[in-house]
């Protein structure tokens, strides 16, 4: 839905990035949702609706958000997913849905809607 945002959270390698990719897929993207750890956001619009892939990893406080315009984005019609989005749960709105992924195994995760952290 336009202006959908999805706080995604799970330790390290839990599938937070390979959960992107499937959201993207299924929004028709053909753009490659890579981890954007080193840039901080993605746009993609390409798909039906556009999205951008956030991660909050690296940032050492929520000041840091302004520097890559959140709250614009917060404005618009874009699909956000905020990866590591518990490190900093106030910077997402009430109406924010939260996927908690989690090791069921080698090869298993659990992915359950979580309570706003």
């Amino acid at each position: 839905m336009p202006g959908e945002i999805l706080g995604v959270v799970g330790e390290l390698g839990a599938g937070k990035t390979h959960l992107t990719q499937g959201i993207m897929e299924g929004l028709g993207s053909s753009e490659a949702a890579a981890s954007p750890t080193f840039s901080l956001v993605h746009e993609h619009a390409d798909g039906r609706l556009p999205a951008c892939h956030f991660d909050f990893y690296r940032l050492k406080d929520e000041s840091e958000l302004t520097g890559i315009g959140w709250e614009e984005y917060l404005d618009g019609e874009t699909v956000l997913i905020v990866e590591w989005a518990n490190l900093f749960p106030e910077a997402l709105p009430e109406e924010a849905s939260w996927l908690l992924l989690e090791h069921e195994g080698s090869c298993l995760r659990r992915v359950s809607l979580a309570p706003a952290e």
